[in-house]
């Protein structure tokens, strides 16, 4: 789980801290006094109210961790001035800044697909969608409807054709389809004897090669080798080559016929490319629900992505307003606990005088705006004038009597008093 700040020790904290702010009264649990020392006969309206007080800040604040985890850096000291908002302490913020960076990625990423759905599609784009929709149609429209009258005779004859020219080239040569070869191979060899016959008598011949007899006998001698070849190339068929041709048309004219005619699993393959042809275009259609869903992606990641930048932030503790630090119980490397208060910050530059230990019958003559003398047992040269400025309205059970917070302020401060200094304060009623 992320770790979290808090400053003040969370909101009772700060609304007990923020005493010039809000309400300034501490839950102290000092004795009460057993009755009022007065002035005179102790019942006019003008006797005296004798009480024992304390100095405190009119603004103090209790600071605490809410996350747990290793303290990185403290960069402030005891005794030291800060301003509102300043670095007091961090933690580790390395895990954070990674969650974080991970969240503007998603953010970023759910945005695209966003602005994609909404400004992604051309006209040319939902123009070929349509197009490839009707083509997937209307194939799937001409299988359903089958093959025309024409088709299926062309198909058949031309597998009849294949068919019987297999069956041609599977018999081979007839015998006397052979008796012919042979006998072009007799007529050749005579006219070859031939043309031998008259080339001997003019071989001697200085211009043989110019002589017609030469000619003749080149050609006689090719004729024969041809019949030859095919005398006994007939003889040879048919080869494992021309058999395997003539099958291999055999099943092509096979293969078109049965396209003609095709079966459930041919009808649902064009049908799946209809559905895909159909998707597509509704991808480039987007419904209201369509763009609500990526709507709620990209409010999803926004939140975790504030979710995120809060948590690093509140890894930080600042400062909720100017003044010195009083206390310091943290250093870098420590862990931090939950809730665990790490320091004290107050605004020493005013203080107050509080007391909680009048009891009912005190506070009956109590008002706001009632004088008040003050002095002081660690400062006996002092003694500061001042006024009743807040009276709790809620009395405190302590000790079988209810008692009740006064906040008493100075009409002027003194650079001597300290914080939790005792002071006797006599409140003279009116």
């Amino acid at each position: 789980m992320n770790q979290r700040l808090l400053y003040a020790a969370m909101v009772p904290l700060i609304a007990l801290a923020l005493a010039a702010c809000g309400s300034p009264f501490f839950p102290a649990r000092p004795t009460p006094t057993a009755a009022p020392e007065l002035n005179g006969n102790g019942t006019g309206s003008g006797d005296t109210i004798v009480a024992d007080g304390e100095v405190t800040p009119s603004v103090s604040a209790a600071l605490a961790f809410t996350a747990e985890g290793v303290v990185a850096r403290v960069p402030v000291v005891p005794g030291q001035r800060v301003a509102a908002g300043q670095l007091l302490a961090q933690l580790d913020t390395r895990q954070l800044q990674i969650e974080l960076a991970q969240a503007d990625a998603n953010l970023s990423e759910a945005r695209a697909k966003l602005n994609e759905l909404v400004h992604g599609t051309t006209d040319e784009d939902l123009a070929a969608a349509r197009q490839n929709l009707a083509a997937a149609q209307a194939a799937y429209a001409k299988l359903q409807a089958g093959p025309t009258a024409a088709d299926l005779a062309a198909a058949q004859a031309a597998l009849a054709a294949a068919q019987q020219n297999d069956a041609l080239v599977r018999a081979g040569p007839t015998a006397d389809q052979l008796d012919q070869l042979a006998a072009q191979v007799d007529s050749a060899q005579a006219l070859l004897a031939q043309a031998q016959a008259a080339y001997d008598q003019v071989k001697f011949s200085s211009d043989i090669t110019m002589l017609p007899q030469s000619l003749q006998l080149q050609q006689a001698t090719d004729t024969y080798k041809a019949a030859v070849a095919a005398y006994k190339a007939a003889r040879e068929h048919p080869t494992a080559a021309e058999a395997s041709a003539a099958d291999a048309q055999v099943q092509q004219a096979q293969d078109s016929l049965d396209r003609l005619t095709p079966d459930a699993a041919q009808l649902q393959q064009a049908l799946s490319a209809v559905q895909d042809a159909r998707d597509q275009l509704a991808k480039l259609q987007p419904s209201e629900d369509d763009r609500a869903e990526l709507q709620a992606a990209v409010d999803a990641a926004q939140a975790a992505r504030d979710l995120a930048a809060e948590q690093l932030k509140e890894a930080s503790l600042v400062a909720p307003f100017a003044g010195t630090v009083m206390t310091l119980d943290i250093h870098a490397g420590e862990y931090a606990i939950l809730g665990a208060e790490v320091m004290h910050l107050a605004d020493t530059s005013a203080w107050q005088i509080q007391t909680t230990d009048l009891t009912e019958l005190n506070i009956a003559q109590v008002s706001d705006g009632m004088p008040v003398d003050m002095t002081f047992d660690a400062i006996p040269d002092l003694d500061l004038s001042g006024h009743v400025s807040q009276i709790s309205p809620y009395g405190d059970m302590h000790q079988g009597d209810i008692v009740y917070a006064v906040i008493i302020t100075p009409d002027r401060q003194d650079p001597r008093l300290r914080w939790h200094m005792t002071a006797k304060v006599n409140i003279e009623p009116k």
